[in-house]
This record gives C-alpha cells, sequence and structure tokens, in this order.
C-alpha cells in the first residue's frame, strides 16, 4: 500500500542529496567524505540512517587515493603535504627493518595497531580512511607515526652495523661521519643522471655552488626533484628549467665529467661536419 509523504516531513541526505521520510532519517550526523576531499571540512551533516550504517561500515578502510581524488591537497593543507613525507619515510624505513631484522620489523608493525597498511610500499602512501584523514587534521596521526619512527624504526637503524651498510657518502663532501640515509631523503639529493645512484647532501649542493651556478638556479633543481618525489611528472618543463640550465642540476662529479666529455666530443664532431661540408661546397674555411 503506497502512503504518500509530505515534503515536512522529510529530512535531506547530505551523502546522496536524497529526501528520507522521518522514520529513515532521524538528522543523524555523520562526516561527508565528498566535503573533505573538496575543501577540507570536517563538520557533521544529517544523514539518513542507511548511509551513517554505510559511513561507519567503511570508515577504518584506506579506500580514498587522495593523489588521485584531489592532489592539489597536498598543496593546500601543510598537514597532509607533511604527512605524505612522514608516511615516505616510514615505508623507506620499513623496507629496510625487513631486510635486516625481522623481529624489529614485527615491532614496528605493532606498534601501529590496526593501522598495518601504513607500512605498504611506496605506491601506497596516498591511500587513506576517513579515519586517516580526520586523524591527520587533528594532529592525532602525525603524532602516532612519528612516535612508532623514533622509537621502534630508528632505535633499530641508527645502532645497527648491517643497516649502516645501505648508505652512501656523499658525492662532494665524501665525509663518512655523515652517511646518507635513504629515508632521510630530505636531507640529500640523488644525482640527476638516470640509473646514478650517487648522492649528494642538501647543504652541500648549496655550499658548492660556483659562478656558473646561482642560488636561484639550484633551487630550481631541487624544486624539480621534489616535485618528482611527491608524485609529479618529473619533466624539466614543470620547473621552467630552460637547456642552459639542465647544467645546473645536481650532477655527481663522475657525471659531470662524463657530460663535460660527451660536450666536447659532440662539439668537435659538429666542427668536423662543418668543415667537410664547406669543402664539399668549394667555401673558404675559416
Amino acid at each position: 500500500m503506497m502512503t504518500s509523504v509530505l515534503i515536512d516531513d522529510t529530512a535531506l541526505d547530505f551523502y546522496d542529496g536524497r529526501l528520507y521520510c522521518s522514520t529513515c532519517h532521524q538528522n543523524q550526523q555523520a562526516i561527508i567524505p565528498r566535503r573533505i576531499l573538496d575543501s577540507w571540512d570536517f563538520s557533521k551533516k544529517p544523514v539518513s540512517f542507511a548511509t551513517k550504517t554505510f559511513l561507519d561500515s567503511i570508515v577504518h578502510y584506506p579506500i580514498i587515493n587522495l593523489a588521485r581524488v584531489n592532489p592539489v591537497l597536498y598543496a593546500a593543507i601543510e598537514e597532509l603535504a607533511s604527512m605524505r613525507r612522514l608516511r615516505r619515510k616510514l615505508a623507506l624505513l620499513w623496507a629496510q627493518l625487513t631486510r635486516c631484522c625481522s623481529q624489529a620489523a614485527q615491532t614496528l608493525a605493532t606498534s601501529l595497531g590496526t593501522r598495518t597498511y601504513l607500512l605498504s610500499n611506496l605506491t601506497d602512501i596516498d591511500l587513506f580512511s576517513i579515519s586517516d584523514l580526520v586523524a591527520v587534521q587533528t594532529g592525532e596521526l602525525a603524532e602516532h607515526i612519528r612516535a612508532a619512527i623514533n622509537c621502534f624504526a630508528l632505535s633499530h637503524v641508527n645502532s645497527c652495523s648491517a643497516c649502516l651498510l645501505e648508505t652512501s657518502v656523499c658525492d662532494i663532501c665524501d665525509d663518512p661521519s655523515r652517511p646518507i640515509w635513504p629515508h632521510a631523503f630530505v636531507a640529500f639529493r640523488r644525482c640527476a643522471t638516470p640509473g646514478c645512484v650517487r648522492a649528494m647532501h642538501f647543504d652541500c649542493l648549496i655550499q658548492s655552488r660556483n659562478e656558473r651556478t646561482s642560488v636561484a638556479e639550484i633551487f630550481r633543481s631541487i624544486n624539480f626533484f621534489d616535485s618528482r618525489a611527491s608524485g609529479g611528472s618529473g619533466n624539466y618543463g614543470d620547473t621552467e628549467i630552460t637547456p642552459d640550465g639542465l647544467e645546473l642540476l645536481p650532477f655527481c662529479g663522475a657525471c659531470r665529467r662524463n657530460r663535460k666529455v660527451a660536450l666536447l666530443h659532440q662539439s668537435g664532431m659538429s666542427s668536423m661536419s662543418l668543415t667537410t661540408e664547406n669543402s664539399v661546397s668549394g667555401q673558404p674555411i675559416s
């Protein structure tokens, strides 16, 4: 039997945009995921019983890929950008622990409770649950991850001789007392040559500038690598670096020497080609 429902007896569900009768909607409140992703809004809105049940059932599942849904939030919300760096550091430390000590790795996993998915590889650091995003906004998640990193991950890595073997030495200062750890990615830059694994301290790059390298040009190259590390395309054009500016990217000493040899060889081949063309055309050779 059909029963008519008066407009005054209905209420709007802010999740699905539909009107519900007073039996199905009694002004229960819930955070709306879309409002978080669109405008970082965590205010609770009225929803129906069905929506409330659904949202409560998925609140702890990491099903939101922020980099795909709205990557602009990383630039707009500092807490999110900081969280992404923390998660990248955690993922790198987890990979190192699993290679070195299963007991230390298990201790780290236990410290995260139900959020062991945070230990996934680098391709999954943009996955969040609704409860994760709430915890990012309150600062709770950052505090939790920092505690896990400092108390359980770094406590092992910094005192382990086997882990120390996975470090590298700065190509500029060559100081063994300042090893470069993979998880300390904000403190160093890798050589810009594809396939080269040599690394340089951030501060050493700044100090090593010469008369051909201005501070602005160094920072342009650093912005390029930050963009590539945070999921950007990594194209040189992203930071408007000109072809001449490519020489100013952080190449290691060996790659700089190789590039100079290649450029000299290319220049010599060009001169030989020009000489041959002039000889064939009968033009005087300068």
